[in-house]
């Protein structure tokens, strides 16, 4: 019988899974240790791999922003909430 890998192992990921961890949402899940910092070069190659991703019209016209303040992150969740659940609803409106 297989047993569940434990909490500490299952949150390791190393800069040689990212391609792998980013890919497949129930890894990101998994694996990601969503108390923990990210480090510079993890924040680095993510943005790098989400650079390849393609935009209409080949625009890539991306603006980013790396918001670490625990504080910054709920007020931008609150904000930006009520424009998600119209976006959820059934016909987006």
């Amino acid at each position: 019988m297989a047993r569940a890998a434990s909490p500490a192992r299952a949150c390791q990921v190393g800069p040689t899974d990212i391609d792998h961890v980013l890919s497949t949402t129930r890894a990101v899940r998994r694996k990601l240790d969503l108390d923990r910092p990210v480090e510079p070069a993890v924040l680095e190659e993510c943005l790098s791999l989400a650079l390849q991703a393609p935009t209409p019209g080949n625009v890539q016209a991306w603006r980013w922003l790396v918001v670490r303040d625990q504080g910054v992150k709920a007020r931008l969740g609150a904000v930006n909430q009520p424009s998600v659940a119209r976006a959820l609803r059934p016909g987006g409106t």
